[in-house]
């Protein structure tokens, strides 16, 4: 389940209502590989970002989001048209998860736990489409 941080949604809100150059703003795709499960009160030290032989984190390009559309009551977009990719080298890890992070204040947008983690041994390939959803609360 996609998780908004309350950080995340306070930057969401603030890009969304009062920003008009995004050109400063640098948001960064990383993997998690501790087992966690993000929640309303996750911050970036509530990570422990992968390690393995291969691995960096994605810079990703605003204008490579793909145009919204409303999909089971959400609205949602996905990250370009094909995964973001990492192929592991001879070091391992065990990946529990996503997140983005705006880099310039160090807070995580969303995040995201696998429902199933993704065990990376040698030459194996995660491929990752990064998606942003929305939807109204429930009413009271």
């Amino acid at each position: 389940m996609l998780v908004v941080p309350d950080e995340g949604g306070l930057v969401l809100l603030e890009w969304m209502i009062f920003t008009e150059d995004f050109s400063a703003l640098e948001v960064v795709l990383r993997l998690f590989r501790a087992n966690y499960v993000p929640a309303a009160n996750t911050t970036l030290s509530s990570f422990t970002e992968a390690d393995f032989t291969g691995y960096a984190e994605i810079v990703l390009d605003r204008d490579q989001w793909q145009a919204p559309v409303t999909l089971e009551g959400r609205a949602y977009t996905q990250y370009q048209s094909a995964p973001q990719q990492w192929t592991c080298g001879a070091t391992g890890n065990t990946i529990y998860g996503w997140y983005l992070v705006e880099t310039s204040a160090g807070v995580v947008l969303a995040a995201e736990a696998f429902a199933i983690p993704r065990v990376l041994t040698d030459l194996a390939v995660l491929d990752l489409m990064p998606v942003m959803r929305l939807r109204s609360e429930p009413a009271p």
